[in-house]
């Protein structure tokens, strides 16, 4: 036994841009995966920074470690881009090193106390006749702590 048979024909439109607006919705998505994927490696490394920052004893105030930020700035859907850093001017002497030198003078100035690594060895006195602490003369001399 079989039944009628119904055949009929249909024309659906907007066919291309239902898939033009599913193409967008997976970009879309893509492009948010990427960028939080990308924003969890930048926090490993603003992580490792911040640690970095006080197991090097560049803790004073602490203004280092808070001026650490991370930006996304650029993103699409087949790359993201994540800077992390500071905006600090004084960072980038303790990432990179280097020279630090007076500008209006022959020495730089140092403005509060000077701090011992250990208080009982800082010793004053032991000093060259204009004041520079000498290693050669004994003791442990002024031990300059820059704890920024």
């Amino acid at each position: 036994m079989s039944g009628p048979i119904v055949s009929f024909h249909a024309n659906v439109l907007g066919t291309q841009e239902l898939a033009a607006k599913f193409k967008q919705l997976e970009e879309a998505v893509q492009e948010q995966y990427l960028v939080t994927a990308t924003q969890s490696g930048g926090q490993v490394i603003l992580n490792a920074a911040q640690d970095n920052i006080l197991t090097q004893g560049l803790v004073r105030t602490r203004n280092l470690s808070r001026s650490m930020h991370m930006e996304v700035t650029d993103q699409s859907a087949q790359s993201a881009t994540v800077e992390v850093g500071t905006d600090l001017e004084y960072a980038a002497i303790h990432e990179f090193g280097g020279v630090i030198q007076a500008k209006n003078g022959k020495y730089l100035a140092h403005v509060g106390q000077w701090r011992s690594r250990q208080p009982d060895q800082a010793k004053r006195s032991e000093s060259t006749q204009d004041g520079r602490w000498d290693p050669r003369i004994g003791g442990s001399g002024r031990e300059r702590s820059s704890n920024i």
